[in-house]
């Protein structure tokens, strides 16, 4: 079992990230913003972090750049297909472990 913080502005995708996560035995804490985060990182030590890129007031990379040498970062975009590339390559060079984009452009209602 992975002790597992996320990091994430979407109360929903934090929602269903616990879910999943903790359904596979994982210990997950959760976050809606960068600081906290970093707060939680300080008292928890999970063994990786998953953060959104594209978050209010301080972004994702920020969080990679003071993590990356501690922890395995993984760094996730649904900021769509045009600007992901170019963000996840960036999270790559500021030292994320892995990336993974969604691009919900396309989403039928």
């Amino acid at each position: 079992m992975a002790r597992i913080l996320v990091i994430d502005d979407e109360a929903e995708l934090l929602a269903v990230l616990r879910d999943i996560l903790t359904k596979a035995g994982h210990q997950v804490f959760l976050a809606s913003s960068p600081g906290q985060g970093l707060a939680l990182y300080r008292t928890r030590r999970p063994d990786l972090v998953i953060t959104d890129i594209f978050i209010p007031d301080v972004d994702g990379l920020a969080v990679i750049r003071e993590l990356h040498r501690q922890v395995k970062v993984i760094a996730m975009s649904g900021g769509g297909a045009a600007a992901q590339t170019d963000i996840l390559e960036d999270a790559t060079g500021f030292g994320a472990w892995r990336t993974h984009g969604w691009d919900f452009s396309d989403r039928r209602v």
